[in-house]
């Protein structure tokens, strides 16, 4: 079975992440997709974000309709910096190790990959799956890095959960970058105020 783990924030949700995984189930063929909300990144410890239990209900009622898609919190369980080699074995333990596993980055990601914890280790447990972003250069990544990636080539979708969050704190709408259902559950909830 080929697994894909995708990890981050979610913080919250929004359409380029749910974009992200159709296009991938159908350019990779994934079988099964474990998201993993982070519970504190490495890379983004100065950030505030709202509360895990938000963030999980948020990604459970924005992918109701993905029954490919298992939400794991072992992240969020453990506690304290997430980091992904860590992440990435225990998925593998969990899942089954005779899975070919993935994981999915968008090309920000890969840029810094060689700041990432055991990332030679990780580039040996799990085949990257990388979408591109504006002013993406391959030519600035590493060789050795480069083939375990495949590139996955998608229409762009000039999101962020930054700005959404930016957005709801201006008073803004944002029904075009979330489903409905997580946009309700920001506006009933007092998120990002």
């Amino acid at each position: 079975m080929k697994i894909c783990i995708y990890g981050g924030s979610f913080d919250p949700v929004h359409n380029g992440h749910i974009h992200f995984i159709n296009e991938v189930e159908k350019k990779i063929e994934i079988d099964k997709f474990i998201i993993v909300p982070a519970n504190i990144s490495p890379l983004k410890q100065n950030v505030r974000m709202a509360k895990n239990s938000d963030r999980l209900k948020m990604l459970e009622i924005g992918l109701i309709d993905h029954q490919n898609c298992i939400i794991d919190d072992y992240e969020m369980k453990k506690g304290g910096i997430s980091y992904s080699i860590n992440t990435v074995e225990k998925m593998i333990k969990k899942y089954g190790e005779k899975n070919e596993y993935y994981f999915l980055i968008g090309s920000d990601n890969l840029q810094v990959i060689k700041k990432w914890k055991d990332y030679k280790k990780l580039l040996q447990l799990v085949k990257f799956i990388v979408v591109p972003r504006n002013n993406f250069n391959i030519y600035e990544i590493d060789e050795n890095i480069i083939s375990q990636v495949l590139f996955v080539y998608l229409e762009e979708f000039d999101i962020s959960s930054t700005e959404i969050r930016k957005a709801v704190a201006n008073g803004g709408n944002i029904l075009n970058y979330v489903q409905k259902s997580v946009g309700n559950y920001i506006e009933e909830n007092g998120l990002y105020k």
